[in-house]
């Protein structure tokens, strides 16, 4: 059933149901019905048919975190279109190559939205219902931006049919997660990004989509015991800002089924403390990319057995190769090249770059370097693009940073190499501190030593309040260096 033909089936069914509860950065919410919601996309793919858009096209949504926002997609989908969703705030020198990369029909920003949401701004459209617009179902229902580690911009087109079947799981990784139709969910990622996604999805498996415009652990915390939220779906750095909130410890948080976390590694204290706070039955991270060249999850249970860990393949299937191609023996660290099962080659395809390694066989690689254990569970090091080598020692960033995060005073960490004429790269790290908080480095410089061995302690150290980080836990470390 198409995207845009299940949420008006949902309508029918359920007029008053509860879609989207929208949650504004002060704390005040907007809800809207599954009849509410249907109409407004119905509104808005008139209006963009009026202006052209027709099967096959692709619309680029350059917008914040709102109501309209998650409208837009299902009235692009109306129209039988794919969906380019990228940041609002990108500046129009980064925005533009991903616009022609796209070959974009229509380009929507904020100032379009009351043109196409306003119910008096076209009397003739009105609120009128049931788009009767065409029914085709694009190829792909998003086109997702990314600039990856260089910073050279391309689109990945996701391998997701634009259909789903009611009554059965649109991922078989769902059922394994704790993802059920009906839950009332949080998916903290932006709408830029491909976890973003499963806010449409909560609503499209007859659920309720909880959207925060801007991430704030009281307000989040708030939501989920007023709303009795079932499913979060977090950023490791989401989960350290709800765990450093002095009110988590007397929260109700017992309607969680699931907390599922994916999009960069995961400290292992935060992984405990998420443990002790909800139980290992209820902790699941999820390793995989945009591509979707394969999947691993592992549960909290599993986790405690195996520290570390992301899992072993679910329906993929893993290698671990060093440089020359060949399969490296357990415990070995090399590039994790994936295959989804049944399948002879990837299903990814980039706009505006080359698709990524390939072996022969069709085991395919994002640039990720890890190692498997005896029994096939998967350990990540860290992506080879971030790897420094100082002195001649391999240094993961992941690990370094999840020490850091481990001071009371930190909030977020990101550590990288800096050219040096005595080592090569010497280990930099950048501390974001939490608000009103302090740390010298000095007093960073003491906690590493306690916790790494001295070639991974970083060398020099900038302490600042924001790091930079995007809403989906991203960053680009290309643009942090020293400040002296």
């Amino acid at each position: 059933m198409p995207f845009g033909v299940r949420l008006s089936d949902l309508a029918a069914e359920r007029p008053d149901g509860v879609a989207v509860v929208f949650v504004d950065a002060t704390g005040d919410e907007r809800d809207l019905t599954y009849a509410e919601l249907d109409s407004l996309a119905d509104r808005m793919a008139r209006r963009l048919a009026d202006r052209g858009v027709v099967p096959g096209d692709r619309v680029v949504a350059a917008l914040p975190k709102s109501v309209e926002q998650l409208a837009l997609g299902f009235a692009v989908w109306k129209c039988g279109a794919t969906l380019v969703p990228l940041r609002h705030d990108m500046p129009l020198p980064e925005r533009a190559p991903l616009v022609e990369l796209a070959g974009a029909s229509a380009v929507i920003t904020e100032r379009d939205l009351a043109g196409l949401a306003d119910a008096d701004a076209d009397a003739d459209v009105g609120d009128a219902a049931g788009f009767s617009g065409p029914s085709a179902v694009p190829a792909s229902p998003l086109l997702v931006a990314s600039g990856g580690s260089t910073g050279r911009p391309k689109l990945i087109r996701t391998p997701l049919p634009a259909t789903i079947t009611p009554g059965q799981p649109f991922n078989p990784v769902g059922a394994i997660i704790g993802m059920r139709a009906g839950q009332t969910v949080f998916t903290g990622s932006p709408p830029y990004h491909f976890m973003g996604f499963g806010n449409y999805l909560s609503v499209l498996e007859g659920g309720t989509s909880v959207v925060l415009e801007r991430f704030d652990p009281g307000v989040l915390l708030d939501a989920i015991e007023r709303h009795r939220v079932n499913l979060l779906v977090l950023v490791p750095t989401m989960m350290i800002r709800l765990l450093r909130d002095p009110t988590i410890a007397s929260r109700d948080l017992s309607s969680i089924e699931a907390v599922v976390h994916s999009a960069a590694p995961c400290p292992p204290w935060v992984k405990r403390a998420w443990i002790d706070l909800v139980g290992p039955e209820r902790v699941f991270e999820i390793y995989s990319s945009t591509e979707q060249v394969g999947f691993c999850v592992v549960s909290g249970k599993e986790w405690l057995e195996r520290p570390g860990t992301v899992g072993r393949g679910v329906m993929t299937e893993i290698r671990v190769l060093d440089p020359e191609g060949g399969d490296l023996p357990a415990g070995e660290v090399g590039e994790i090249h994936m295959r989804l099962a049944g399948l002879p080659v990837p299903v990814y395809e980039y706009v505006g770059a080359d698709r990524g390694p390939v072996t022969d066989d069709g085991f395919a690689s994002v640039g990720d370097l890890g190692w498997l254990d005896e029994d096939g569970y998967l350990f990540i090091a860290d992506r080879r693009t971030d790897l420094i080598i100082s002195g001649g020692v391999n240094v993961y960033p992941a690990e370094v940073e999840a020490a850091l995060t481990e001071h009371p005073a930190v909030a977020d960490a990101a550590v990288v190499g800096i050219p040096d004429d005595e080592w090569g790269r010497r280990v930099h790290a950048v501390v974001e501190v939490l608000p009103g908080a302090s740390v010298t480095p000095e007093e960073l410089d003491a906690h590493c030593r306690a916790r790494l061995s001295a070639t991974k302690v970083p060398r020099s150290y900038d302490v600042t309040t924001d790091l930079g980080r995007n809403e989906a836990g991203k960053l680009r470390r290309s643009g942090l260096s020293p400040s002296g």
